[in-house]
Formats: C-alpha cells, structure tokens, sequence
C-alpha cells in the first residue's frame, strides 16, 4: 500500500508539473509569428480582415477564421440550443469546440449567440413598388424633369411616371417595418451563431487577439456576415443619398455650376466618398457591394485606387442621380 501510495503522489506530482511548463517559450513565439505571418503574406485586407468604426485592430472576418483554422489543423465541432417563441422569433446559442485533426485533442472552445430580435433580422425596409410592374424600382423624379415619381429602368423597372400627391405610390408604408418572414431567417440566425461561436474559440486557440479585433458584429466591406441568403430588399433613400452625392467634389462637379457646393480637398477619400455614397443610396452593406461591382468592377471599394473610386462616383452621378430626359408620360394609378 505504501509503494501504491508513492506512485501515485509521483504520477500526480508529474502531471502538475506538465501543467506549470505549458508550451515552451520558442513554441509560443513560434505559434505567434505564425498568426502574423498568415496574416501579412496569405490574408487580403477586406476578404479576410477589414476596418472597423473606431478600433485601432482590424476586424477578422469568416474567411480569416477559417484561414487560421486551417493553418493550425483545427475542426470546429458546433452544439446548438433553439428556441422559439410565441410570436415566430427563434434565439440561437452556439458552442464551439475545436479539437486538434491529427491528435484529436480539444484545443478550445468558444459561445455566440443568435436571434431574429436582432435589428437586421426583426425588421425589414420596405420600398415603394410600382403599380404596373411590381418592382422596388420608384425614385422620386426631378423638377427640371416635371417632379412627380418614376419606376426607373435602370434598378430593373418599367419606366411608369407618377404625379405627386398619388396615393398608391404615396400611400405605401415604407421604410423601417417589422419583417413578416422571420421564417426565412431561421437557418441564417443559426449559421451566424456559429460564426460568433467559432470566432471566439479561434481567439482562445490562437492567441490572436493581439492582432485582430473581436467585433460583435463582423460585417465585411459591402458583404454581410452570410452570404448564403439574400437579404430583404432596401429601398433607396433619395434625400439621403442626394445630400450625401452633393457633398463629394467628384459628383459636385458634374452639377450646374449654379448648384455646385465648395469642398474642401484636405484629406478627402474617394474611395470613402464612394462606399459612403453607394450606402446612402441602397440603405444595404451588400446592396451597396452590388452597385459598386457595377460601378467599377470591384465590391470592395477598400481595393480600388482614388481614381477608380473617383471614375465610380461620376458613374453613379450618370446613371443614378438623374431620370430620363424626355418629356414627362403620367400613368393613372387607378387602373
């Protein structure tokens, strides 16, 4: 009994002394400078990691996460909790294991949560629809043009003109509604959780914090979270993206110059005046990737040079900020 007693108190006296050495300190710095690596020579800014509002750190997105999972051989192992309640929402809890492929060791594990009560998912913004065609497609026209409404063309519509004071495009809700469809939202709530999930475990496995920012939101440059489903349309925000085109030089210099505004050039940013242009307009991050791509042939506006941002918002000016030049067709409504 008394040899027994010594093994064990040796076993135990070895374990927690494998405890207190952990990694060495050459594999720790190794395992660093490899996170700094992937990241300097393997990730792009704005596809794997981006900006964020106010943070000094960039911001890991889906695919940097899953860059670093596959840099250390990591497979996530993901355990969900639904709940639905009574009025159709459903809340989300993740947990993400990961455990090491060759060895089958768990690494580390994280949470995130989910839920249609979140403001992207709960409510939808809702747009004039024309009449005639049913499309999303009515801008406000322009006076010099005879004022009044437009399904304009060149977002899909059919070219109807409306006077002002037409209750059925004037009458229509618009703007922030509660979202009828919350169903449909069901399998992106879960796939966010445990894209949240995943993120924090990843920092905990990779120590990476100190390179990148942890949001609690990680929306890309003109991408959402997931990509998988389409989001609920937008309407365009014509004020809006009227006063926010007039405060650019590239668009204030194709006006008449009766209207033009006096910028100041210091520290201006094409490609900022741009994506901040295209997300007045849309009212979406992805919509607004959308409209950039075809702008310029990039969604990601972090990518363009100024000239190719300046060349995209004279673009946007052309096709976007003016109607058609004929003389004004009034449709009756009332059909």
């Amino acid at each position: 009994m008394e040899t027994n007693g010594q093994e064990i108190a040796i076993r135990q006296s070895t374990d927690i002394a494998t405890l207190d050495d952990g990694l060495s300190i050459e594999r720790i710095i190794a395992r660093v400078t490899k996170v700094r690596e992937i990241r300097n020579r393997v990730m792009k800014e704005g596809v794997h990691y981006g900006k964020l509002p106010g943070v000094a750190k960039d911001g890991l997105w889906q695919p940097g996460i899953q860059i670093l999972l596959l840099t250390f051989q990591l497979n996530p192992q993901f355990e969900d909790t639904r709940s639905f309640t009574e009025d159709g929402h459903i809340d989300v809890l993740s947990k993400c294991i990961l455990t090491h492929i060759p060895t089958g060791v768990q690494v580390a594990s994280g949470v995130g949560s989910c839920s249609t009560r979140e403001e992207r998912y709960a409510y939808r913004n809702a747009a004039r629809k024309c009449p005639h065609c049913g499309k999303e497609a009515i801008i406000k026209g322009k006076e010099e043009y005879g004022g009044g409404w437009l399904c304009f063309k060149k977002k899909d519509g059919c070219g109807a003109k409306f006077r002002d004071g037409d209750k059925a495009i004037e009458g229509q809700e618009v703007g922030k509604v509660n979202n009828e469809n919350l169903a449909d939202q069901y399998n992106t709530v879960v796939k966010m959780a445990n894209i949240r999930s995943s993120r924090a475990a990843v920092f905990f496995a990779t120590a990476c914090s100190e390179i990148f920012a942890e949001p609690e939101t990680a929306l890309e440059p003109g991408v959402d979270e997931v990509t998988t489903d389409k989001p609920a349309p937008t309407p365009p925000k014509e004020a809006k993206a009227e006063k926010t085109a007039a405060q650019h030089p590239a668009i204030n210099q194709a006006r008449p110059p009766q209207q033009q505004q006096q910028q100041p050039e210091f520290g201006f940013s094409y490609k900022q005046a741009l994506w901040d242009t295209l997300k007045a307009y849309t009212g979406d991050n992805r919509k607004a990737g959308d409209l950039c791509k075809e702008l310029t042939g990039n969604a990601f506006y972090v990518k363009l040079t100024e000239d190719e941002a300046k060349e995209g918002l004279k673009k946007f000016q052309e096709q976007y900020q003016q109607t058609a030049v004929d003389e004004p067709e009034w449709h009756n409504s009332n059909i």
